[in-house]
C-alpha cells in the first residue's frame, strides 16, 4: 500500500512538473510550447534569449534604405518567468524610408513599423493610473 501510494505521488508531481504551473498563481502556467523557452544549445541567440525570436530583414529594392531589420517573435504574450504577470512583448520601431517611382523618377518619404525586438516585460503601468485595479499574481 506505501508503494503503490508513493508511486502515485511521483506519477503525480512528474505531471505537475511537466505542467510548468507558476509558482503563487494558481491556474497560471508557462507555455508548455518547446518554440516558447530559451533552447540553451541553439546557435542563432535569439532562439537563446527568454523570448525567442528569429531574424527577419525587412527587404524592398525600391525603399531606401532597401533593408530595414525586423524579427519575428515566436511567443508573443507567453508568460516567461515563473513568477508576476511578465509576458513576452514586441518592441516595435518606425524608420522613415524613401520610396523611388520609377515611372517619374520621384521620390517620397513615408514611414515604416517593424517588430524590432521580443522583450520579457509586464503590463503597461497605465492601468494603475486610470484607477483601475490590477490584481497580484505573485499572492
Amino acid at each position: 500500500m506505501l508503494l503503490r501510494g508513493l508511486l502515485f505521488g511521483c506519477i503525480l508531481l512528474c505531471v505537475v512538473d511537466t505542467m510548468n504551473f507558476v509558482t503563487g498563481a494558481p491556474g497560471r502556467q508557462l507555455s508548455v510550447n518547446k518554440k516558447c523557452g530559451p533552447q540553451r544549445f541553439a546557435v542563432p541567440l535569439g532562439l537563446r534569449s527568454i523570448c525567442p525570436y528569429s531574424s527577419m530583414p525587412s527587404l524592398k529594392q525600391s525603399r531606401f534604405p532597401a533593408v530595414l531589420p525586423r524579427v519575428k517573435c515566436h511567443c508573443t504574450e507567453s508568460l516567461c518567468v515563473s513568477t508576476g504577470d511578465f509576458r513576452c512583448k514586441e518592441v516595435r520601431s518606425t524608420f522613415e524610408v524613401w520610396y523611388c517611382n520609377r515611372s517619374d523618377w520621384s521620390v517620397r518619404l513615408d514611414k515604416v513599423t517593424v517588430t524590432t525586438a521580443c522583450v520579457c516585460a509586464s503590463d503597461e503601468v497605465g492601468i494603475a493610473d486610470q484607477g483601475m485595479k490590477r490584481p497580484n499574481v505573485n499572492t
